[in-house]
């Protein structure tokens, strides 16, 4: 037996919120297809992030559609899968050291 005082109940945190998070991913389980899935990250060269803080609106929406684009277009190449896909997309605009570093997590 351990004690823990003053859980956070961050879902991130491998001390308070992991066992938790484990239980939300397995009740998730039951709303996913049975196929195989693919996590893919597109980031951007952190020399372009200030262009993120002066317009965010078009850097962001700049890099969901490049993404989508890059998807789609190596998906339907026989090459690697030769298939029309479909995807979610999640932009996320912090890295772990909640520092700026844009990036777009698709599933």
């Amino acid at each position: 037996t351990e004690i823990h005082y003053n859980s956070c109940k961050n879902p991130n945190c491998p001390e308070c919120g992991s066992v938790d998070k484990e239980i939300w991913i397995h009740k998730q389980e039951r709303f996913t297809l049975n196929v195989n899935y693919f996590h893919v990250v597109f980031t951007i060269p952190s020399e372009l992030n200030v262009l993120c803080l002066i317009d965010p609106k078009f850097m962001y929406k700049v890099l969901f559609d490049i993404s989508a684009e890059t998807i789609k277009e190596l998906s339907k190449d026989k090459k690697y899968l030769g298939a029309k896909i479909g995807f979610t997309s999640v932009l996320h605009t912090w890295g772990q050291n909640l520092s700026l570093h844009p990036h777009i997590h698709m599933i």
